[in-house]
């Protein structure tokens, strides 16, 4: 599930999942997400603004 991944890539910068209310928007459209957004099945980052921490690319996502 990308929410758990996203919450460990913030963990592993120093932030806490505190940082999801109101400055990531993760989405799930039920269809297949648009080219480039980072993803985990249908589910995908719309939205990032932490601040101190770039978004994650897909391929951090895929290690975590």
């Amino acid at each position: 599930m990308l929410i758990v991944k996203v919450k460990k890539y913030l963990e592993n910068n120093g932030k806490t999942e505190s940082e999801l209310e109101n400055n990531i928007i993760l989405r799930n459209d039920l269809t297949t997400p648009p080219d480039g957004k980072v993803k985990v099945d249908n589910d995908y980052i719309d939205t990032w603004n932490v601040d101190g921490v770039d978004a994650p690319t897909q391929s951090e996502i895929d290690a975590l």
